[in-house]
């Protein structure tokens, strides 16, 4: 890639990367994709520090397994993007230890617009020591990251790190979709006493989307331990994270939350499954039709047929069009 010169909108270079194992970080030229031979497990980019792949301007990579299974360090990151338009799709990235106090990043979304679509991502840290390590396989600082049908499993042995899918930093002002994915979130250390959530949102705020996603937080109750399937704390308090029809499950640690939304945060959820001890938390604006354990319907408003208004009163469920002087009788009237 290194030899091509004249890549630009008008002419678009695509690589073929043949089957093999290529140990060498990849600095990518603007209008230039790579496209891996066969399977995505024919072609392997291995890594032991730094950036894996960097990409500067537009460009996409497909049917290619990008991994760190031996890291000299915490420098790694798999895939790094600072601006233009990218795709990854139907790629694997890998990022596996068994040595303390180790972490990595799958992506590193610092400007532009990252789409990842029909890939495999695997997180696997099997160290269980060097104090408190922050896990967080997709770091946003900046730009608009779209997530869409992938299948997503972590996995940590540790019993004090905190494992973070999806971290924001405090001036991240990002646009993020998150749609039709399969995510697993397992802590395996019966000792497990840190944090498990798939998204922390702590950037600047405006509209999020999580839709139709499968998410498993799935812990261990090590003394204090903390699952939250998504954690919204945004920097000016002004996010708005609009869910539906995801299934969200959290269990095993001694707190199990479903979606927590601190002051100025709102949630907007509609026909979403919550299956957690509390299904939601925070002195955020909750706005939600949905069901909070199996069986049951929630709704934080008003229920409107084509007819009647209903209203709740306790917990009751009254119609609105009987109400009279006398409560008693127009509730005993208007049970719905």
């Amino acid at each position: 890639m290194d030899s091509i010169t004249d890549a630009s909108a008008t002419n678009v270079y695509t690589v073929l990367l043949y089957p093999g194992i290529y140990n060498e970080n990849v600095i990518q030229t603007s209008y230039v994709n790579l496209k891996g031979v066969g399977l995505r497990g024919n072609s392997i980019i291995n890594i032991s520090s730094g950036v894996g792949y960097n990409i500067v301007g537009q460009g996409s990579i497909d049917s290619i397994t990008i991994q760190s299974v031996s890291q000299t360090d915490n420098s790694v990151v798999l895939y790094n993007q600072s601006s233009g338009k990218h795709h990854i799709k139907n790629c694997k990235l890998k990022f596996e230890s068994s040595d303390n106090g180790r972490s990595g990043k799958w992506f590193g979304v610092n400007g532009g617009e990252l789409t990842v679509t029909g890939n495999e991502l695997d997180y696997d840290v099997d160290g269980n020591a060097g104090g408190l390590v922050l896990q967080n396989p997709i770091m946003v600082t900046n730009g608009e990251l779209n997530l869409l049908d992938n299948e997503i499993t972590m996995e940590l042995e540790d019993t004090d790190d905190w494992l973070v899918l999806i971290n924001s930093v405090a001036t991240a002002s990002t646009e993020t979709h998150i749609s039709n994915n399969i995510i697993e979130i397992e802590a395996t250390n019966v000792g497990f006493n840190g944090l498990m959530t798939a998204w922390y949102e702590h950037g600047i705020g405006g509209e999020k989307f999580l839709q139709n996603n499968h998410v498993h937080l799935t812990g261990q109750a090590g003394g204090s331990s903390i699952c939250v399937g998504a954690f919204f704390d945004s920097s000016d308090n002004d996010a708005t994270l609009n869910g539906n029809s995801n299934w969200i499950d959290v269990a095993g640690c001694n707190t199990n939350t479903g979606v927590t939304m601190n002051a100025g945060d709102t949630l907007v959820s509609s026909f979403d499954r919550v299956n957690a001890v509390t299904p939601i938390s925070g002195a955020g604006n909750f706005n939600y039709v949905q069901s909070p354990s199996d069986g049951n319907f929630a709704v934080s408003g008003n229920i409107t047929t084509a007819d009647n208004s209903y209203s709740k009163l306790g917990n009751l469920w009254i119609c609105n069009y009987t109400l009279t002087s006398n409560l008693t009788k127009s509730i005993e009237e208007g049970l719905c």
